[in-house]
């Protein structure tokens, strides 16, 4: 599709999974294999090899076929009986709140804090902790939460934390230590960093809570048997676990090439009066979307970028609490999350965005903001 100036539109998103000639080996695999779900050999290997990359113990971890069904299973598996909410930011996407409403639990939205899009367990501090089963942190866009302090209230409170790392896959590998009253989930859906195509990596040091949440996945097989707690199928196929460990093989240069594109784009913006998420001065982890916040609204901004090619997308639009099912939830007080939503844009971001099409996005904002200025 054409743009202004005969240009074709920019997506805001261009995932790159592993070629076919990439696959071919695994795919074999599985051919010879005859082995296509269940826990099969492939599935073994790319666990095996999650791992070691982040130099887990052996066993640290399992996969699912998404990451909301791990978020699910483990808030089954681990929430505290008898109590009806789960905290989690409003500030976050929906999944997040799906993932607890299928849980059998009631989403308690908190707020998050201005410069981090996080929250900390200060953020707690006035609610009914006796009616908290659980607490999901999400980590936001792929950057990192503070571990230690959850996991030290964790401790001190007996309430389970589950980290939401979605797009966190770089994050994780680098910090999550062995926490061990922490769980934590990562997204390998096609839009992310390190991809499966679909599926997700759900990772605790406690083998007992890894068991259970295996058999939460596997229609309730527990030590063998069937039956012995209820069940759900979220398992992860042989198939996705082919392009997982194909999109691990190249992991080290596509980090590169998500780091150098993400400068190149701070660089480029660097003449603009707005702000850039995560902030380039502080330490930060790749992730596959990139967010400016400026004075102008996001809706207008986004509008006047369509109309010069350049698609925008709000991932996480002005909060889940404003979500027509999830209106009737509690929540605190979210003037933070009310303040910085509507002012959030996500651009243009991919692993192969040219020079060219980051000059387009720096130009079609600058004319945006002097329509704006003019209005």
């Amino acid at each position: 599709m054409s743009a202004a100036g005969g240009h074709s539109q920019i997506p805001v998103m261009r995932p790159q999974l592993p070629a076919t000639a990439d696959l071919m080996p695994f795919l074999q695999e599985i051919d010879r294999n005859r082995y296509y779900s269940n826990h099969g050999p492939l599935y073994r290997s790319f666990l095996r090899e999650l791992d070691q990359t982040a130099n887990f113990p052996v066993s640290s971890s399992i996969l699912v076929g998404n990451a909301t069904q791990g978020l699910t299973s483990v808030l089954r598996v681990k929430g505290l009986a008898g109590r009806p909410y789960c905290a989690l930011p409003a500030w976050s996407f929906v999944a997040s709140a799906a993932a607890v409403v299928e849980a059998g639990m009631q989403p308690y939205f908190v707020d998050v804090e201005e410069d981090t899009w996080a929250y900390s367990p200060l953020a707690l501090r006035d609610m009914p902790l006796d009616k908290l089963a659980a607490v999901m942190v999400v980590a936001p866009f792929g950057q990192s939460v503070p571990l230690q302090e959850w996991d030290e209230w964790s401790s001190l409170t007996g309430i389970p934390v589950i980290i939401d790392a979605a797009a966190g896959f770089d994050f994780v590998i680098q910090e999550l230590e062995a926490y061990p009253n922490l769980t934590t989930v990562v997204s390998l859906h096609a839009t992310k960093t390190l991809s499966s195509g679909e599926g997700g990596w759900l990772i605790d040091f406690n083998k007992d809570v890894l068991r259970d949440a295996l058999a939460d996945g596997n229609f309730g097989y527990l030590d063998g048997a069937i039956g012995q707690t209820f069940g759900h199928n979220y398992k992860m196929s042989e198939y996705h676990a082919a392009v997982g460990l194909a999109s691990l093989k190249t992991w080290d240069m596509t980090r590169r090439r998500f780091a150098e594109r993400f400068n190149k784009m701070v660089e480029a913006l660097e003449p603009l009066p707005l702000s850039v998420f995560p902030n380039p001065s502080k330490p930060s982890f790749i992730s596959s979307t990139f967010h400016i916040t400026t004075e102008v609204p996001a809706d207008f901004l986004a509008s006047e970028l369509l109309k010069r090619g350049v698609l925008t997308r709000q991932w996480w639009g002005e909060g889940i609490h404003r979500l027509k099912a999830y209106t009737h939830f509690p929540r605190g007080d979210l003037s933070t999350t009310n303040k910085i939503a509507p002012y959030v844009l996500g651009l243009p971001f991919s692993v192969d965005m040219t020079d060219g099409e980051i000059a387009r996005v720096r130009d079609a904002i600058a004319e945006a903001f002097y329509v704006h200025a003019m209005t």
